[in-house]
């Protein structure tokens, strides 16, 4: 899913994992077992293995995101 993500959206900035797996299975996503999967692909593994992965493992990650939403449009 985060192969066919990345690829969707051209991520070149990075794809960002966050929640309750990450969180708690942080390693997982390092491994390297994640990271072959991630590239397995014949003709874009240039391009896969280009783009970084990012875990966020911070569980309030999510409110952030709607203080600043509401800090922009709530006036």
């Amino acid at each position: 899913c985060a192969k066919n993500f990345a690829l969707d959206l051209l991520a070149h900035g990075g794809v960002y994992i966050a929640g309750g797996i990450a969180i708690n299975n942080p390693e997982l996503f390092k491994s390297s077992v994640f990271i072959n999967e991630f590239e397995n692909n014949e003709k874009l593994k240039d391009i896969l293995s280009s783009i970084p992965i990012y875990i966020i493992t911070d569980a309030s990650i999510a409110l952030y995101g709607a203080a600043k939403f509401c800090l922009q449009n709530l006036k």
